[in-house]
């Protein structure tokens, strides 16, 4: 039996406003086994984002409890944050720095040295437009190559564990073929795979198991071939999931 990369039981997060209080997680619970590959989908508001965040202990939960790679996650504390790796909905990347600077400065962060740096910068970027502007301000960028950007700093470091908000967004169809190819790369080494992301018809060609959430709850979590049975005529993860949505 494989060990569990992510253990998450049940976690919960309230947020407060002047207009009240909205509940973006409910006792949010399941595992991903290590070396899995799993999507996770869900209407916009569904608290994907929101879970997102807390796994990258940028959010704290109000309640439940999640390891991560057999580490405990607190609040503040980073003991697993060398064997993850993260690209958020919120890009956040350093604008008067050139690409190549930003990839370097994630390596000596990561403890790379520098010329086991600077070839996995080269090979990592090779397929990608981005590669032709690394010594570019970043902030001269498309939206594309921002993207792109960032999913290749998530990568930068081998990470044990790749989370990973709407990596596909506003990248052209070869980048999106090479973020695949990539990513099914670093899984076959071993790497476990988190992926949110409206594109179901990437997440079937690269996920084998799921977790729906809908309104803060988990509403499926298991293999992908186990939700698209709930819908026999569905005969693509879309096609199930627009139904599964449409039954309430």
């Amino acid at each position: 039996m494989n060990a569990t990369a992510l253990d998450v039981y049940r976690c919960s997060k309230r947020f407060r406003s002047r207009k009240g209080t909205a509940q973006a997680l409910q006792d949010v619970t399941f595992q991903v086994p290590e070396g899995a590959r799993c999507g996770l989908l869900g209407p916009n508001g569904a608290g994907k984002s929101t879970l997102i965040r807390i796994l990258a202990n940028l959010l704290r939960p109000d309640a439940g409890q999640i390891t991560v790679l057999g580490h405990p996650l607190r609040w503040g504390r980073h003991a697993y944050k060398r064997q993850v790796g993260f690209m958020l909905e919120d890009l956040a990347l350093m604008e008067r720095l050139t690409g190549r600077e930003q990839l370097e400065l994630a390596a000596q962060l990561y403890g790379l040295p520098p010329d086991q740096a600077a070839a996995r910068i080269e090979s990592l970027t090779r397929p990608f437009e981005v590669a032709t502007a690394l010594d570019r301000w970043i902030e001269t960028y498309s939206n594309g190559m921002r993207r792109q950007l960032a999913f290749l700093l998530a990568l930068l470091h081998r990470p044990r564990l790749i989370v990973l908000d709407e990596p596909f967004e506003a990248m052209d169809a070869q980048a999106i073929e090479a973020a695949i190819d990539l990513l099914h790369a670093h899984n076959r080494e071993g790497a476990t795979l988190l992926i949110s992301s409206h594109r179901l018809d990437k997440l079937e060609r690269l996920c084998d198991y799921l977790v729906v959430l809908h309104r803060g709850r988990v509403r499926f979590a298991g293999p992908i071939a186990d939700f698209c049975n709930h819908l026999p005529e569905a005969d693509t993860l879309e096609a199930a999931y627009l139904g599964w949505l449409r039954a309430g």
